[in-house]
């Protein structure tokens, strides 16, 4: 359609199509405003979110390797201390077995070796009492009658 022929009627209608066309591109411009508003809202929303779960996701790593570096010394240290008790219980099983082939009575006496004082003498035969007692896998009657008659003459010495 050519404008500069079009007649009165024609030329209102256009302008009436115009503005109708006007009013509705400036209507998806305030929606894409609007859409774009709400989008950058969200994202926002969603930056924070994810910064709250990375710092979240740090601090729980951090708390992790904490626990783990705990873990690892008190896993050390049992070990060190099951290794000890080992060591201990041989020597204890040698001893004993020394003590076995000597035959006498009064070789009972290495099993206080040491013990000089009230307190030290109880606390080596509570120590004994939890390796020789029967109920244990090295138990034995037999060896703790005899640490129980050396203790007992040991503390009347010692009181």
């Amino acid at each position: 359609m050519d404008i500069e022929h079009a007649t009165e009627a024609e030329l209102k209608d256009i302008k009436k199509w115009f503005f109708k066309e006007n009013i509705r591109l400036q209507q998806e411009k305030n929606k894409l405003t609007e859409d774009k508003k709400a989008f950058e809202t969200e994202k926002h929303v969603y930056e924070e979110q994810h910064e709250m779960a990375a710092l979240k996701v740090r601090m729980l790593r951090s708390q992790l390797d904490r626990e783990k570096k705990i873990f690892e010394l008190k896993w050390k240290k049992l070990e060190e201390e099951v290794y000890r008790l080992a060591a201990e219980r041989d020597e204890v099983a040698k001893a004993k077995q020394e003590l076995q082939d000597l035959g006498s009575n009064t070789h009972y006496e290495i099993f206080f070796v040491g013990v000089n004082s009230e307190d030290s003498l109880r606390k080596r035969y509570r120590d004994l009492l939890k390796i020789f007692h029967p109920d244990n896998l090295n138990g034995d009657n037999t060896t703790l009658q005899e640490i129980n008659k050396q203790y007992d003459s040991l503390k009347k010495v010692l009181l």
